[in-house]
């Protein structure tokens, strides 16, 4: 699921969870982390979701909490998961 906030309010970020949620999706791209308030990764979006930012690029997973896995890392656990 990719995520462009048209307009930063209240409920961008709820809006962005429900959606998540209703499309059963496992991970959310943006463009970088500018796209949140104060520049910080909601919390409560990396429990519920992966976020994957394009620039730089960065790969915060559930399992490691909020430290982002280089690409290398994610393709490494992509290959061991699907063999």
């Amino acid at each position: 699921m990719c995520w462009r906030p048209l307009a930063r309010n209240k409920y961008g970020l709820a809006r962005l969870k429900a959606q998540a949620t209703r499309l059963d999706a496992e991970a959310v791209f943006v463009p970088s982390l500018a796209h949140f308030d104060g520049e910080e990764l909601p919390g409560s979006l990396v429990r519920q979701l992966d976020v994957i930012t394009v620039h730089p690029e960065e790969t915060y997973s559930r399992v490691q909490g909020h430290h982002p896995m280089t690409h290398a890392a994610v393709t490494a656990a992509l290959s061991e998961f699907f063999g």
